[in-house]
C-alpha cells in the first residue's frame, strides 16, 4: 500500500496501465496552487515511485484515461485552460518517461468531458459528452482520431434529455458500443421525468453510424 503526491496537493488517480520497463502508470488530477492540473506518476513493480509528471495550463484540467502506445502513452482528459469552450476534452501523448510529445483539444463553445480511450487498427476513440454538439442539452459524445490526434469524425448520441458515455470497448463484429446514462424524459410532461437515470447503450461502427440504442 502507497501513497503518491505531496503533503500541500490533492492527489487523484482516475486510471492506471501496465507501464513500459514494467510496473504502472497512474494517471489523475492533482489541486495545485488553486487549480488542477493532469498528474502521471510512474511506479514499479513493488509500488515504488520512479517519477512523476504534471501537465496543465493557465487553469484547471483533469486527467481521465490512459492508454499504453508503441512509444509511450496517450492521456484523456478535460481541460480549462486550452481549446475553444468553457471546458474541453484534451489528448496528450506523452513518451515512455512522461515527456509531452503532442497534445490537441477537441470541443465547442460549451463543455466537453473525456471519460474513456481506446485504441483501433489506425487511430483511437474517445468517449464522453458534449454540450456544443448535442441534440438537446448533453449528449453522449464519440471522437475518432488518428494516430497523431487528428479528429476523423465526431457523433454525438442522445435525445432530449441529458446523456454521458462512461465506457467503451470493441465488439467482436468489428463495430464499438458505449455505455453511460440518460436521464429518462416525460413525453407527457415534456420535461425529465422524476424516474431519473437509466444506463444507456449504444453500439456504432467504424464510421460512427448508429447500429441501435437501449
Amino acid at each position: 500500500k502507497k501513497t503518491y503526491g505531496s503533503n500541500v496537493t490533492i492527489d487523484e488517480a482516475h486510471a492506471v496501465v501496465e507501464a513500459h520497463n514494467g510496473g504502472y502508470l497512474l494517471v489523475g488530477h492533482s489541486f495545485i496552487n488553486g487549480s488542477l492540473e493532469i498528474n502521471a506518476f510512474k511506479i514499479n513493480e513493488q509500488g515504488e515511485k520512479e517519477w512523476e509528471k504534471y501537465y496543465g495550463g493557465s487553469a484547471s484540467e483533469q486527467g481521465a484515461d490512459v492508454i499504453k502506445t508503441d512509444g509511450g502513452y496517450v492521456i484523456v482528459g478535460n481541460t480549462e485552460s486550452k481549446g475553444k469552450g468553457k471546458w474541453d476534452i484534451w489528448m496528450l501523448s506523452i513518451d515512455k518517461e512522461g515527456n509531452e510529445i503532442w497534445a490537441t483539444t477537441f470541443g465547442g463553445s460549451d463543455y466537453e468531458t473525456a471519460n474513456k480511450i481506446i485504441p483501433t487498427n489506425d487511430g483511437y476513440l474517445i468517449a464522453g459528452s458534449t454540450y456544443s454538439f448535442a441534440y438537446a442539452s448533453q449528449d453522449f459524445w464519440i471522437i475518432k482520431t488518428d494516430k497523431e490526434g487528428n479528429e476523423v469524425w465526431n457523433k454525438a448520441f442522445g435525445a432530449l434529455a441529458a446523456e454521458e458515455a462512461y465506457g467503451l470497448v470493441a465488439t467482436k463484429d468489428g463495430n464499438y458500443e458505449a455505455a453511460g446514462f440518460q436521464e429518462v424524459w416525460d413525453e407527457k410532461e415534456q420535461a425529465v421525468s422524476e424516474k431519473g437515470i437509466e444506463v444507456f447503450l449504444v453500439k456504432f461502427n467504424d464510421k460512427g453510424e448508429n447500429i441501435w440504442e437501449r
